[in-house]
C-alpha cells in the first residue's frame, strides 16, 4: 500500500511540474512580460528550472529566439549575486546561454548579456577579464566554444563581435580555432556550412587557418573541392532565362543586405588600420549604385528566381574568392607519387605474378587508406573546373601530379566523367602527350576508365537509348586522344578497353533495346487512331454522298482542300503504322529510303506538313490512282486534297542509328 501511494503522489508531482513547464515555455513564447514579472519576481529560483525536454531553461529559450528584451526582462529578475550563474547554465548538450544566443545574428543581447551580468556585482579588472575568459571558452559536449558555434551558424556580425571580444582584452583566439571530438576548425565548419563570407572573413584576418587539418589529415580545401554545388561550373542552372539573370546580376550582395555587419553601437576600431570596419560585401556608395542595387532589391522581392539565381551567383563568388586563399597555401599536390605500370603496353598478362602484384597492391592500399586525396584530384572528380584551374594558374607543374592509385588528372576527369576538366587539361597539348599515356597501378588506361562505369552516375540525356549514345561518343573522344596501338593494352583483369566497355555496358544496352522497342510499339497504336481519323477526314467529301445514287458520287463534285489541308498539318503522327508500301508506290522518293525488298512488315511514320522530302502533291500525282489505292485497300471514296502533303519517315531512326553505333562494340 505504501508503494501504491508513493505512486500516485509521484504522479501528481509531475503532472503539476509538466503544468509548470507548459504554462512558463507558452507564456515566453508570447512575450508575455507582465506574467513572467508577476510569477518569478519573488520566485527567481524557478528561472533555473529546466522548462524543455533538452533541459532549456527560461534563459535558454529566450536566448536562442534572440529576444533582448526578454533576457534583459529575465536577467533583471535575478539578484545580482546570482546573475553569474545565468552564463554557466548547461542544458543536456552541455550549451550554456551564450552558446544559444550566438546561433542568432543579435550581437547586441550578447553584448546586454555580458555586460549585465559580469558587471552585476562590480567585479576588479582581473576577475572580469579571468571570468570573461572561462565564459567565451566554455565548451558543450561536442567541444564547441561561442565563437565556433557561431561561425558554424554563419552569423558574421556574432563572429565579429566575439572575436574583437576575445582579442580586445588578450585573449587567445587559437583556443577557439577547433572542436576536440574530430578535429575540425572553425574555418571547416564554415565550408561545411556554406557561410563562405565568413570563411573569406577568418582567412583573411588569420591566414593559418588554411593550413589546419581535422582527424582525417583534411584542409578546408579538400572540403570546398567536394562542393559540387558552390560552383558555377558544376552546378545547374534551368534553362536560357536563368543564365541570362545568372549573367546580368552581381555577384555579391545588395547595399540593404546589413545581417553581416556590426550595429554601430558595437563597431570596435579595426585592430590593424584604426578604422572602423567595412563590410566586405558592400560594392560601393555612388548614387548609381544605390539606385541599380534598389531596383535589383525591389525585382527579387517580388520575382522568385531572380531572388534565388543571386543567391546562388553570391555562393558561387564567394567560394571562388575563398579557393583563391586557400589554394596559395596548399602544397598537397607536391607529395610524390609514383605509378607501378611504365608506359609501355601490355598484350597479353601473366595470371599468377599478376595475382601476387594485385595482392601486394591491395595492402599497400589498406596502408594508404587514412591518406586522403589531394585538392586537385577532388575538384577534378568533382567537375569544379574553377579550382583546377586555380591551382594549375598558380602551380602549372601540379598538372603532373600522380596520386596513391598511379593515376593522373586525365585518368581521375575520364573516370568521373568530369567533361569540363576534361577539355581543360587536353587543351595543354605538350602536358596532354605525356598525360594520355599514363597507365594506372590496376594497368588501366584513361580509355579503360571511360569504359568503366564504377563513378557513372547516368549522365545528361533522358532516354536509356540516348544515355548509352553519349557512353558511345565519351569512348571515342577519348579514344581519338590516345596513340593508337593503346587500344589493344590489356590491364590486369587482362581486358582491353573495347572489352571491358562491352562487359560495363551490357545492362544499359538490354535497357536502351527495351525502350526503343515499347517506346516503338507505343507509338505504333497512337499513329493508328490518329492517322485513321486524318485520313478519314481527308478523304470524305464535303457534304457526304447521295444516298439514293447507285455510284455513290459526292454532293459536291468541286471542291478546294486548303481549309483541311491546313488542319491535317497540325496532325503529328509520332510513331510509326503498318502499312502496304504498294500505298505509295508513286510517292516521290519514297523507295530511295525503302528498298522494294523489305515490302512485308513494313512501318512507316506519317507526318502532315508543306516541307517534306516524299510529298504527294493534287497537281503532280492523281488523285483519282491514288484514290483507287486507297479504296482498294481501305475501302474509301473521295479526293486528295490540292495541298496535302504527307511525308514518310522510316521506322524509328534510333533503331538503325543504335545499332549502327553498337555493332562495333556488342
Amino acid at each position: 500500500m505504501g508503494m501504491e501511494k508513493e505512486v500516485i503522489i509521484s504522479k501528481s508531482e509531475m503532472n503539476n511540474k509538466f503544468h509548470d513547464m507548459k504554462v512558463a515555455y507558452s507564456k515566453l513564447l508570447a512575450n508575455d512580460f507582465q506574467w513572467l514579472e508577476a510569477t518569478y519576481k519573488q520566485n527567481h529560483e524557478a528561472l533555473f528550472n529546466p522548462i524543455t525536454v533538452c533541459g532549456d531553461t527560461m534563459f535558454h529559450v529566450a536566448a536562442y529566439r534572440g529576444s533582448e528584451a526578454m533576457l534583459q526582462t529575465l536577467v533583471e529578475l535575478v539578484p545580482q549575486t546570482k546573475r553569474r550563474e545565468v552564463l554557466k547554465m548547461k542544458n543536456v548538450y552541455g550549451n550554456t546561454v551564450l552558446h544559444e544566443l550566438v546561433t542568432t545574428a543579435k550581437a547586441e543581447a550578447a553584448d546586454l548579456l555580458m555586460k549585465e551580468v559580469l558587471f552585476s556585482d562590480g567585479l576588479n579588472r582581473e576577475d572580469y577579464i579571468r571570468e570573461r575568459e572561462e565564459i567565451l571558452e566554455d565548451r558543450n559536449k561536442l567541444g564547441e566554444t561561442p565563437l565556433f558555434r557561431a561561425v558554424e551558424y554563419g552569423n558574421m556580425s556574432m563572429v565579429k563581435y566575439l572575436a574583437t571580444q576575445i582579442e580586445g582584452m588578450g585573449g587567445n583566439l587559437h583556443r577557439h580555432y577547433t572542436r576536440d571530438h574530430d578535429g575540425l576548425s572553425i574555418l571547416h565548419i564554415a565550408v561545411i556550412g556554406q557561410h563562405f563570407d565568413t570563411a573569406n572573413w577568418l582567412v583573411e584576418r588569420y591566414p593559418e587557418l588554411a593550413t589546419y587539418k581535422d582527424n582525417n589529415g583534411k584542409t578546408a580545401l579538400h572540403l570546398l573541392a567536394s562542393m559540387a554545388t558552390s560552383f558555377k561550373s558544376s552546378s545547374f542552372l534551368s534553362g536560357l532565362f536563368e543564365e541570362f539573370i545568372y549573367y546580368c546580376i552581381p555577384g555579391e550582395a545588395c547595399n540593404g543586405d546589413e545581417g553581416d555587419e556590426l550595429p554601430i553601437a558595437l563597431q570596435n576600431k579595426d585592430l590593424e588600420q584604426g578604422e572602423p570596419s567595412k563590410a566586405p560585401n558592400q560594392p560601393g556608395n555612388s548614387k548609381g549604385l544605390k539606385w541599380y542595387y534598389g531596383v535589383l532589391r525591389c525585382l527579387k522581392s517580388g520575382w522568385k528566381v531572380i531572388d534565388r539565381v543571386w543567391g546562388q551567383k553570391q555562393l558561387h563568388t564567394s567560394a571562388i574568392k575563398l579557393a583563391r586563399h586557400l589554394v596559395r597555401t596548399d602544397t598537397s599536390w607536391f607529395q610524390p607519387h609514383q605509378s607501378e605500370e611504365d608506359d609501355t603496353i601490355c598484350l597479353e598478362r601473366n595470371y599468377d605474378k599478376e595475382e601476387e602484384k594485385v595482392k601486394e597492391i591491395a595492402a599497400a592500399g589498406k596502408e594508404k587508406s587514412s591518406e586522403p586525396d589531394t585538392p586537385l584530384f577532388i575538384a577534378a572528380s568533382t567537375g569544379i573546373v574553377e579550382i583546377v584551374k586555380e591551382i594549375l594558374d598558380k602551380y602549372p607543374q601540379a598538372i603532373k601530379h600522380i596520386n596513391k592509385s598511379g593515376q593522373n588528372i586525365l585518368h581521375v576527369a575520364t573516370l568521373h566523367r568530369t567533361y569540363k576538366v576534361y577539355d581543360l587539361v587536353v587543351k595543354n597539348k605538350e602536358e596532354k602527350n605525356r598525360l594520355v599515356r599514363g597507365i594506372d597501378n590496376n594497368g588501366c588506361t584513361i580509355l579503360h576508365h571511360a569504359a568503366d562505369i564504377v563513378y557513372y552516375h547516368g549522365g545528361t540525356k533522358p532516354t536509356p537509348a540516348l544515355k548509352l549514345q553519349q557512353e558511345l561518343e565519351w569512348f571515342e573522344t577519348v579514344k581519338n586522344e590516345i596513340p593508337g596501338h593503346f587500344t589493344l593494352h590489356r590491364n590486369k583483369d587482362n581486358m582491353t578497353a573495347d572489352q571491358l566497355f562491352n562487359d560495363r555496358h551490357k545492362d544499359q544496352l538490354q535497357d536502351a533495346q527495351e525502350w526503343v522497342k515499347n517506346t516503338s510499339e507505343s507509338c505504333s497504336t497512337v499513329a493508328v487512331l490518329v492517322a485513321g481519323v486524318v485520313f478519314a477526314a481527308a478523304y470524305s467529301a464535303p457534304g457526304g454522298f447521295h444516298d439514293t445514287d447507285s455510284t455513290g458520287k459526292a454532293t459536291v463534285l468541286v471542291f478546294h482542300g486548303d481549309g483541311r489541308g491546313r488542319a491535317c498539318k497540325l496532325v503529328d503522327v509520332g510513331g510509326d503504322i503498318p502499312v502496304d508500301p504498294d500505298i505509295f508506290a508513286g510517292v516521290q522518293g519514297f523507295w530511295e529510303h525503302h528498298p522494294s525488298e523489305s515490302v512485308t512488315g513494313l512501318h512507316v511514320s506519317v507526318l502532315l506538313s508543306d516541307n517534306d522530302d516524299a510529298d504527294i502533291h493534287g497537281d503532280d500525282t492523281s488523285a483519282s490512282s491514288f484514290g483507287e489505292k486507297m479504296d482498294s485497300k481501305f475501302n474509301i471514296c473521295g479526293s486528295v486534297p490540292s495541298n496535302l502533303h504527307i511525308r514518310i519517315v522510316s521506322v524509328p531512326t534510333v533503331l538503325p542509328v543504335l545499332h549502327c553505333c553498337c555493332e562495333g562494340h556488342f
